[in-house]
């Protein structure tokens, strides 16, 4: 990847010569456009509603997560 990634205050950053994105820019765009072409096909598709994007920032987070995933399913069938 040509350019470079920076945090500020907490923020992550890819600055580009001549630009600065924030990461919520960079997703915010990559959404549009995968919208966009979702709705060639699907023109009621909207993103789930009360939901917050969320970067990995380490192995153990990765971790933590997958194994989310993998055990909600089993405890929404214990608790019916």
């Amino acid at each position: 990847m040509v350019g470079e990634i920076l945090e500020i205050f907490g923020l992550i950053y890819w600055v580009w010569p001549g630009y600065a994105l924030s990461l919520s820019t960079i997703i915010g765009s990559y959404k549009s456009a995968v919208i966009k072409n979702i709705r060639l096909y699907f023109p009621d598709f909207g993103w789930q509603g009360r939901f917050h994007d969320r970067i990995v920032r380490d192995i153990y987070e990765y971790h933590r997560i997958t194994r989310y995933f993998i055990d909600n399913p089993k405890r929404y069938y214990i608790q019916k």
